[in-house]
């Protein structure tokens, strides 16, 4: 990344800048009191949740990101996907970096240098998980918004750049901590599911079996209860009616 950025460096120079209100529009126009930005990212957020959330073709990224070498046992093509998924970050990267040279008027090859910090750090406090195989869309967006937030307030605060990068790093090493602990509590959660759910199944199976069958005992005492306490009174009957048929 060092490499390709220096190499910006030396193509660009220092930049273009007074670039022509046709090419500022982009990132300048109001739509229905919105910045034109704030309907681009809206709507590729959009894209981004249909995709993921509804097509075959996109889900095959959260298989790789679980488990690369089980997605490539089940027939997935993970280093085409690989290489298609970052050809279009390159891209998403790159209208990103058109729409803002298209809002301040000036192209600078330097801009968005230092900016990976923040990047990982909205996408870790919008559910996604450095291990892979997690993470929205529409999470990434919150995320985004969060770190937004944040800069803002550390402006206002008047908090200097070295100060926030050293809170923007606080947040990345407290969110990814929280994730990690997550994550090692939930999969030793399932482990321990997994290995004592048929051994409780069992416990609970004989239980309601035994509660069956005690059940089922108390019942027949009952009915062999009721015929004891039926006997005399049928005797009583008898002898009444033979005491009549004789007098």
């Amino acid at each position: 990344m060092g490499i390709f950025s220096g190499i910006a460096l030396l193509v660009g120079g220092a930049g273009i800048t007074f670039l022509p209100p046709s090419f500022t529009q982009l990132g300048q126009a109001q739509i229905l009191g919105l910045q034109a930005p704030v309907w681009l990212v809206i709507f590729l957020g959009a894209v981004g949740h249909y995709c993921f959330a509804h097509t075959r073709f996109f889900r095959q990224f959260y298989y790789i990101g679980s488990n690369a070498k089980a997605a490539h046992l089940s027939g997935i093509n993970v280093e085409r996907l690989q290489i298609f998924a970052f050809t279009l970050v390159g891209l998403c990267a790159g209208l990103a970096g058109i729409v803002y040279a298209s809002r301040v008027a000036t192209a600078s090859s330097s801009v968005g240098m230092g900016k990976e910090l923040g990047a990982i750090t909205a996408c870790i406090l919008g559910g996604a998980s450095l291990q892979g195989g997690r993470g929205t869309a529409w999470g990434a967006l919150l995320g985004v918004l969060f770190v937004a937030v944040i800069q803002n307030m550390l402006l206002i605060k008047q908090v200097r750049p070295e100060g926030q990068g050293i809170i923007l790093g606080l947040v990345l090493v407290f969110a990814v901590a929280v994730d990690h602990f997550f994550n090692n509590n939930f999969c030793v959660f399932v482990e321990g599911f997994h290995r004592n759910f048929f051994h409780w199944r069992l416990k609970v199976q004989e239980a309601a079996d035994n509660f069956s069958q005690t059940l089922f005992t108390f019942e027949m005492q009952v009915v062999i209860f009721k015929q004891k306490l039926d006997r005399p009174r049928k005797a009583g009957k008898r002898g009444v009616n033979l005491a009549q048929a004789l007098f």
